[in-house]
Formats: C-alpha cells, sequence, structure tokens
C-alpha cells in the first residue's frame, strides 16, 4: 500500500475512516466507477462519469462527525472503533481545524468518567453535541467563560450535552437534549437552518450540484405537483418551491421536520414514515390530478425505499417522473428492477463524490414514465 498524498502519513494504519487514502483522486473514482458498474449492471450504458471537485487531496471538509469517547486515566481520547478497540483519531486530516482543536482541548479539560461519564462526540456543522450516559449532568465545571469564548472563536455556536444512559446503537433520546451554551441552531452555506442531529452533505456545493440535475430533470413549473420523500431538513422543499411547484414533504424525525417548517413555511409536510403517509398523499394528490403534472424527489436511508411505498409509487401515485438520490447501490439495484417492470425507464444514473477518500459514493436516478 502507498501512500499518494503526505496530509495522510501521520494518519494510524488502522483507521478505518478513510479506506481510500491510500490512493489518488483518479484511482479512488475508479474503484467507486467500477463497484457501481458492478452492482448496477443492467444500467452500465446510463452510467455517467462520477461528479467530484476536482481538488486532491480534498481535506478539511468533514464538519459533521460522530467519535467515540475513551478515558486512559488521563485524558480523553476520540476516535472510531474496529473490532471493539478504539482508533484514536488526532488532527484529522479531512476534520476542520476547529474541530481538531476542539478536541484536543476537551481531552485535557473534561471531567473524568466519574464525573462525566462521556460516550461519544456527535458534531453537525456548528453545533456540538457531548453524549454523556448517565440520566444527569453531574459535572459541567469545564463550561467556563474562557472555554465558551474558544467555542466562539473557532466558528462554533451550540454546545449541547446530551443524557442517555444507554447511548449506543440508538445515540439519542426525545427527552435527552440540553443546551448548555449558544443557540439551538445554526444556518448553513446553503442559508438552512439545522440543528445538533441534523443530517447535513458534507460538501454543500456537490449536493446542490446533485440537486440541480434533480430540478432540471424534473422540469417543474406550477402546473406542477411534487412530491418530497424523506425530505430532511426542508432545502430540497424550498427548491421545487421557487419553480412554483405545489409541493409536499415526509420525513420521520421530528427535529428535522421541526428545520423543515422554518426552512419552507409555505410547504405542507407531513411528520411519520412515508409508508404511514399514504392516505394523506394520495389525498393530496388526487385534490387536482386531472389539471397538474405530479412527480416525485425521494431521498431514502441506505434501507432505500420502503416496500409499502414503492408499490404505492407505480400502482396509485404513478408519477411521470422521479429524482432518486440513493446512498446505496444495493437497495437502489433492488427499487430500479421493481419500477423497470412498471414501465419507468432509467433515464440516466449521475454518481457523487460527496465523501473523498472513503469508499463511499452516492448516486442519483433520473426516472421516467413511458
Amino acid at each position: 500500500m502507498h501512500m499518494s498524498y503526505p496530509v495522510f502519513s501521520t494518519c494510524p494504519a488502522e483507521c478505518p475512516g478513510c479506506r481510500h487514502r491510500h490512493l489518488t483522486m483518479n484511482e479512488s473514482i475508479a474503484q467507486k466507477t467500477n463497484y457501481l458498474c458492478r452492482i448496477l449492471e443492467p444500467w452500465t450504458d446510463v452510467i455517467d462519469a462520477c461528479q467530484t471537485l476536482n481538488q486532491e487531496p480534498y481535506t478539511g471538509y468533514r464538519t459533521r462527525i460522530s467519535l467515540t469517547a475513551q478515558y486512559n486515566g488521563t485524558d480523553w481520547q476520540f476516535g472510531l472503533m474496529k473490532r471493539d478497540k478504539l482508533i484514536p483519531i488526532e488532527n484529522c486530516p479531512v476534520q476542520t481545524g476547529s474541530t481538531n482543536h476542539i478536541l484536543q482541548l476537551l481531552s485535557h479539560l473534561l471531567p473524568p468518567p466519574s464525573g462525566f461519564p462521556l460516550g461519544y462526540y456527535i458534531q453537525s456543522g456548528k453545533q456540538i453535541t457531548l453524549v454523556v450516559k448517565s440520566k444527569n449532568i453531574i459535572d459541567s465545571s469545564f463550561l467556563t467563560e474562557a472555554f465558551e469564548h474558544i467555542l466562539s472563536e473557532y466558528g462554533f455556536e451550540g454546545l449541547w450535552i446530551h443524557l442517555n444512559p444507554s447511548a449506543g446503537k440508538r445515540m439519542f433520546t426525545k427527552n435527552g437534549w440540553h443546551l448548555m451554551w449558544g443557540s439551538p441552531f445554526s444556518r448553513d452555506e446553503m442559508k438552512m437552518i439545522y440543528g445538533p442531529s441534523s443530517f447535513r452533505q458534507l460538501i454543500p456545493s456537490l449536493y446542490k450540484q446533485s440537486v440541480d440535475e434533480a430540478e432540471k430533470f424534473l422540469q417543474l413549473t406550477p402546473d406542477h405537483k411534487i412530491a418530497d420523500l424523506y425530505c430532511g431538513g426542508g432545502y430540497t422543499l424550498t427548491r421545487w418551491m421557487e419553480k412554483g411547484a405545489d409541493t409536499i414533504g415526509v420525513e420521520l424525525d421530528g427535529r428535522s421536520i421541526e428545520n423543515a417548517r422554518r426552512n419552507a413555511p409555505n410547504a405542507t409536510i407531513l411528520r411519520g414514515k412515508c409508508s404511514e403517509r399514504i392516505p394523506q398523499l394520495n389525498a393530496w394528490i388526487n385534490n387536482d390530478r386531472n389539471t397538474k403534472h405530479f412527480c416525485i424527489y425521494v431521498n431514502p436511508p441506505r434501507s432505500g425505499i420502503e416496500p409499502e411505498v414503492l408499490d404505492w409509487m407505480i400502482t396509485t401515485a404513478r408519477p411521470g417522473r422521479i429524482s432518486y438520490l440513493s446512498c446505496s447501490a444495493g437497495t437502489l439495484r433492488r427499487d430500479l428492477t421493481i419500477l423497470q417492470k412498471y414501465q419507468y425507464r432509467i433515464e440516466k444514473i449521475i454518481p457523487y463524490d460527496f465523501f473523498p477518500h472513503t469508499h463511499h459514493v452516492e448516486q442519483l436516478a433520473l426516472i421516467s414514465h413511458f
């Protein structure tokens, strides 16, 4: 294994975070493209070139991170788990300098586990959350005026303690949030409001490019209705509404719903699983189905579109066009195979390198009914 970029030379060899750090950008993109062509083999002829920022190495881009915390007897260490062992990460090149500085400070500043049983460090942009495995905040003496000044100096806007005695696979509980300093919300590069648990794409310009492509394909006008499934914090809702389209969104996460309603106050937004909101979606579509064109934008989790929702799409909703942003090529293949059986054509698949130096790749599928 060769090390292509000196910036990664100090990374722990066993760190599982950036599996492609030993590859050049072109080598990494080639591996990702080959993977997609293998998994999405029925549609290799419509797979476009992988979209990147053409900057190598692309460092300092991670502002959304989740690190395990462990105490070594004198200081706290933050890192990733591999085979039940913590791999400490110091001065990670893909994290921002501000993040690395704050982690170094917290490692010395935070009380030991007897007074502060820290489990995880979570960061969403300018919002930091310390997940503590306790029912009560025991020791918050570290939160001094000097520390608050440093947080502000490094560009952070909110510090939370989240109490969850059983934090692990399920990181957050409904009532565990405690804002210790700053604002409960921030705004990202696209002026969207987000909070401490918000999912956010790491490279806004590349994500915007993917939404531009989806919007161009959907060809939205005031004569369109669009259902935005798994709509998150509402950025795409604002895009569709700017085109004058009648817009409805569905999202399960309560905090994402709050942000979406702030970001897109004029959109109709339903909370719950998409499969649980099919009756409301049907009523909304049928209200003026004969006078408006209907389409769907979908951005599901790795599990893909819920089976009930996919069945509804092909048998009842029957959108004329679908833009499908997927983070799992495997579940995308499953869903495209079903759509193709019901007179849907896969027009184009555009890969996006949203996670440089890792093995992850996302893809936008553009689908039309014929």
